[in-house]
Order: structure tokens, then C-alpha cells, then sequence
């Protein structure tokens, strides 16, 4: 897959999230940060389980993932990506904090939706 206008993301920010939210992020997700951060992926598209086509942006700055979350109020959930209108894309963990899948969070109704289980799923997805 390919990215535009990535940024490297370290180990140490990588930890300080990892901190920040109290769950191990999966390797790929770590990977993908890595180098990049804050990028734009040349493909865009792709499907949750309740839609026809949805779009992301950008990755999210991932060291901006928790003020994200909190301003949100979703501190389930790890933002990894938004789409053009204010909604994102996310790794959601249960109550011990355990990766459980990659959302589709919509502002406007407050509502999830599954999308799939890994990174390396989401990434196959986008069209």
C-alpha cells in the first residue's frame, strides 16, 4: 500500500500511547505508524458492514489519538484514521483493554460500525 505525505512515528511515542490507553498495540498497527504517521493513502474507499462505501482522509496523527478520544468521549477506542466529515476510523478494545476489531465511528448518530478484525484486513480493504 501507498502513502503520501507520511511522518516517522518512534518507539518512544509508540509507548506513550500504548501508556495512554493501557492496551498493546498490535504490531502491524505499530508498523504502519511507524512511517506513517499523519499520511494520506492513494487508496481510500472502502466498506463497513452497514454501508456501501465509506472514505478515509488521513491517518490521524497517532500521538493525537487520546486528546482525540477524550474530546470525542469514546475512551474505548484507539482513532487511527478520519474520513472528510469529522468521522473515524478505529481500533476498539473491551473492558480488558484487548484489541477486539477496526470501527467505523460516525459523529453524527454516535454509532459503530464493524469493519473488521486487523490492520492488515482494513488495509486490503481500501480500494
Amino acid at each position: 500500500m501507498n502513502w503520501k505525505y507520511g511522518e516517522n512515528l518512534d518507539q518512544k511515542d509508540i509507548a506513550q500511547i500504548e501508556d495512554a490507553f493501557g492496551v498493546s498495540l498490535p504490531q502491524e498497527c505499530v508498523n504502519l505508524f511507524s512511517a506513517n504517521n499523519k499520511a494520506k493513502p492513494y487508496k481510500s474507499n472502502f466498506v463497513t458492514e452497514n454501508s456501501s462505501e465509506r472514505v478515509i482522509d488521513y491517518l490521524v496523527d497517532l500521538k493525537e489519538s487520546k486528546n482525540i478520544s477524550n474530546r470525542i468521549k469514546k475512551p474505548n477506542f484507539v482513532p487511527l484514521a478520519s474520513d472528510p466529515f469529522g468521522n473515524y476510523v478505529a481500533l476498539k478494545f473491551d473492558s480488558q483493554r484487548n484489541i477486539k476489531s477496526i470501527i467505523f465511528w460516525d459523529h453524527e448518530t454516535d454509532s459503530e460500525a464493524y469493519i473488521c478484525d486487523t490492520i492488515e484486513e482494513f488495509i486490503l480493504k481500501l480500494y
